[in-house]
């Protein structure tokens, strides 16, 4: 706790600190503390509007406040709502429809319970294939290098989201009540 003060007491010397308040909303964010979380990303927006790691957090933040049980937010948790799916849709602006943009619309609207909405962009993440972007492509490489002896290389697969997807897709149709369209699924893709 006397780190976390320092850290805040350094914040406000340097406002201009972005890694420092990224981290800071972070620490918030795992001590549930989503005023100040917001907070700190929003100031992180401020000096980065075009970061798309600073909406997913944002839509994280409004998603799990609205899911609290805070009667502090029953007022406002409309206006929440609104800010976790504006947030969503920046994020999957900004990053280009991927299947991890596609796959986090879909698990936005899955958390609001709006499971119509979750289904139309679990199909269509299961419709993209994985893209690796070229930045994270050469990443993977150096890292297969650098693993050394033993170790099997990363792949396009360790960052394909179809699983995740399918799953979830099942979890929607298990709660409207079509076991069978969710098993056909699980067979189809997540069977080894």
């Amino acid at each position: 706790k006397q780190w976390y003060q320092r850290r805040v007491r350094g914040l406000c010397k340097n406002k201009n600190d972005f890694n420092g308040l990224f981290y800071n909303g972070l620490h918030t964010y795992r001590h549930k503390h989503f005023n100040a979380g917001i907070t700190f990303y929003r100031q992180c927006l401020a000096q980065r509007p075009q970061d798309p790691n600073v909406y997913f957090h944002l839509m994280l933040f409004y998603l799990h406040w609205v899911s609290s049980k805070n009667a502090d937010i029953s007022k406002r948790r409309h206006e929440f709502v609104v800010q976790a799916v504006a947030c969503a849709f920046m994020f999957h602006q900004l990053r280009g429809p991927c299947q991890e943009t596609l796959y986090n619309l879909g698990r936005c609207y899955h958390a609001l319970g709006l499971r119509h909405f979750a289904t139309i962009y679990y199909k269509r993440a299961m419709s993209v294939p994985s893209s690796v972007p070229r930045s994270v492509q050469e990443q993977l490489d150096s890292m297969t290098e650098d693993r050394g002896q033993g170790l099997e290389p990363l792949e396009m697969n360790d960052i394909d989201h179809i699983r995740e997807v399918v799953y979830n897709l099942c979890e929607v149709y298990k709660a409207s009540g079509s076991d069978h369209l969710a098993r056909q699924l699980l067979y189809q893709h997540c069977v080894i």
